[in-house]
């Protein structure tokens, strides 16, 4: 998995306990599994005394318990993104004029998938299934609806929600924006944009191939810029 979203998720994840060093993080989670346990094997010496060692047991399964809580551990594998589809913000005067285009529409389809298919390919992310939700997002606007979009990737069982969308300025002038942001706490993780010239296929897929490529994806463990 890429190490700079899991370092983002465990600062995300630090934040409900204060700065701690992972041997605090351990220790906090494994006193408070031990408070749990102690009452357990209080419960259990009064009908069953002789039974000492199971206190040592239950602190040994508390331990583990703490380490496997512990987010590096938890985020070994790889993250499950929720990717939604492309969104169009048009400003141009030609939309004002003439509405949607029906080339436009058709590239916001292929930019989705082809977002998938590269965010697939690199092997950082799980990406889901986001087919279940998808009637219910196309009637919201994922990029002004405060953060429904990490609602409907709860929904769908995914920690990490990918919107997108393509700003039109004129038929010349175009941008593409990649949005992420953890489902648990609806904070955002990284926001990137790339611009592009012309209204095209080929700008459209080769602008998000770069952006993927060098920012949001980038290869040697990168922090995206």
């Amino acid at each position: 998995m890429d190490t700079f979203f899991l370092n983002r998720m465990v600062e995300q994840e630090r934040k409900a306990i204060g700065d701690k060093g992972p041997f605090d993080f351990c220790l906090s989670a494994f006193l408070s599994a031990c408070h749990t346990v102690d009452y357990r094997v209080d419960m259990d010496r009064r009908l069953q005394p002789t039974k000492i060692g199971r206190r040592l047991v239950s602190a040994t399964f508390a331990i583990a318990c703490a380490l496997v809580a512990w987010p590096p551990f938890a985020q070994a594998r790889a993250l499950r993104a929720a990717i939604f589809d492309f969104e169009l913000i048009d400003t141009s005067l030609e939309a004002a004029t003439n509405g949607p285009r029906a080339a436009e529409t058709a590239r916001l389809v292929r930019l989705s998938d082809q977002l998938r298919m590269l965010v697939t390919k690199s092997g950082k992310f799980e990406v889901i299934d986001t087919a279940p939700v998808r009637a219910e997002t196309h009637q919201a606007n994922l990029q002004a609806c405060g953060g429904c979009d990490a609602d409907f990737a709860k929904k769908l069982g995914a920690e990490v929600s990918i919107t997108g969308t393509v700003q039109k300025v004129s038929n010349l002038i175009l941008n593409i924006n990649l949005y992420a942001r953890v489902v648990a706490t609806k904070q955002p993780l990284v926001a990137m944009s790339v611009d592009i010239r012309g209204n095209t296929d080929e700008s459209w897929s080769r602008g998000l191939d770069y952006l993927v490529r060098t920012r949001f994806l980038p290869p040697d463990n990168r922090d995206p810029q």
